[in-house]
């Protein structure tokens, strides 16, 4: 019986998790709009219930709403790309 092959290690850079420029721009972006609904509009929302339309309306305007969709449905891609504020 032939002897197993010897293990071989291979030397693992570490994960860069720093934001590129464009995931920065994204995050600000979605930040701005975010902080127009402070914890006062969510507690209100939690006791009145219902959608917070608003809030929707809002990123809906802004063009986050659909970014994740396929683009032969009508994606965002652009919003990826260069985020409106």
């Amino acid at each position: 019986m032939a002897s197993p092959a010897p293990l071989t290690i291979r030397r693992i850079d570490r994960m860069d998790f720093a934001l590129t420029p464009n995931q920065e721009s994204i995050r600000d972006a979605v930040a701005k709009i975010c902080a127009r609904f402070d914890d006062a509009y969510w507690l209100k929302k939690d006791k009145e219930g219902g959608f917070p339309a608003d809030f929707h309306k809002a990123l809906a305007d802004a063009g986050w709403l659909g970014i994740c969709i396929p683009e032969a449905y009508g994606d965002r891609v652009s919003a990826l790309q260069m985020p409106r504020s």
